[in-house]
């Protein structure tokens, strides 16, 4: 083997350990922001499903009225029937 592929270990300690410092940086970064990410994520997740839930309550509950407000009342019906003046 030529010797110009041997590498000089005394070179490489510096430029690998600020090769190191920097990946290890970037690694930490990136941590970081997927951390940072994971909890937005949670939070927007959380208001969703809370909006979701409003909205199928509110469906319900208009769906609940209108089919109150389509049928007669029962005790109406039958107070209109009392009050009525009998036909001889």
């Amino acid at each position: 083997m030529p010797e110009s592929d041997f590498v000089d270990q005394d070179a490489v300690p510096e430029d690998a350990s600020a090769e190191d410092a920097s990946a290890e940086e970037a690694e930490a970064d990136l941590s970081a922001d997927l951390v940072a990410l994971s909890k937005e994520r949670d939070e927007l997740r959380g208001v969703a499903q809370r909006l979701q839930a409003d909205f199928e309550n509110y469906r319900k509950r208009m769906l609940r009225e209108q089919t109150e407000n389509d049928r007669p009342s029962e005790r109406g019906a039958h107070r209109t029937a009392a009050s009525r003046p009998r036909q001889s």
